[in-house]
């Protein structure tokens, strides 16, 4: 049904705008949406080729969009279905940020029930199809598309599933970790990168590194191995500073790749 499709979109449409200039911003104490600043909509008016350009001007981009398409098989490509992917996929792609647009991250999650959907209505419009090798392609496409996945499957971490001694023995940096929580006390404000994110939310007021104008903690924590910089900053205490103008610090735990500052004054 074309038209229940197009309010389908609509409405959809209309909870977007709502979400994110009433629902979120009612929600956050700076009365704003934190992430409608990643993408520039003034940029892209200004020079509209832009809106094509920026989905495919980086190497990570075109790998993901490939793989998007390989894991339906190819045959996904036939399908409207697809399209539903095209929001999110322009979402991120136009945002600068390298984990947006990568194939490692979450954020390609929310895509998949959409390929799947592509390739199973791709194989039923195939199978329709006047051309001949279209029609003997549809039986192949889903083997295809199991393929692909199983060969995809040693870059994700689900492989390690496979790998025992990896996924379930304690961490290496596991004594570090604790060893920098331990200095933390209970009631502080933290600033921090995602690494051990997790682990400091119950018991402080955890503030995200990535975000402008936080207010100036008591301790700051940079993980340099898994907190997802490129490249992480090799002196703590000079960024603390950077970051908060007027406030001195001391590094009081380096170890195991995680670094803590403590503000002096």
């Amino acid at each position: 049904e074309p038209l229940l499709g197009a309010w389908l979109a609509l409405w959809g449409l209309a909870w977007v705008v709502l979400s994110t200039t009433v629902l979120l911003p009612a929600l956050n104490t700076k009365d704003q949406y934190d992430y409608g600043s990643r993408i520039d909509f003034a940029a892209i008016v200004t020079h509209p080729w832009t809106a094509v350009t920026l989905l495919v001007d980086d190497g990570s981009k075109i790998v993901t969009l490939l793989m998007l398409v390989a894991v339906t098989g190819f045959v996904g490509l036939r399908s409207p279905v697809l399209l539903i992917a095209v929001p999110t996929i322009m979402w991120r792609f136009y945002a600068d940020i390298d984990y947006y647009y990568g194939h490692t991250w979450h954020y390609s999650a929310v895509l998949m029930p959409i390929a799947f959907a592509a390739l199973l209505d791709g194989v039923l419009l195939a199978r329709r199809s006047p051309r001949g090798w279209l029609r003997r392609y549809s039986l192949a496409a889903a083997p295809v598309a199991v393929v692909v996945a199983a060969m995809l499957v040693p870059q994700l971490d689900i492989a390690r599933l496979g790998r025992p001694d990896d996924l379930w023995a304690p961490s290496s940096r596991a004594v570090e970790a604790r060893g920098l929580l331990d200095l933390i006390p209970e009631g502080s404000v933290v600033e921090t990168d995602i690494g051990l994110m997790s682990y400091l939310v119950d018991h402080n007021d955890v503030f995200y590194v990535g975000n402008a104008d936080n207010p100036a903690p008591d301790f700051l924590v940079i993980d340099q191995q898994g907190g997802g910089w490129n490249p992480a900053p090799s002196d703590i205490a000079q960024y603390a500073a950077d970051r908060h103008p007027g406030t001195t610090w001391q590094v009081v735990y380096d170890a195991g790749g995680y670094q803590l500052a403590k503000r002096t004054g």
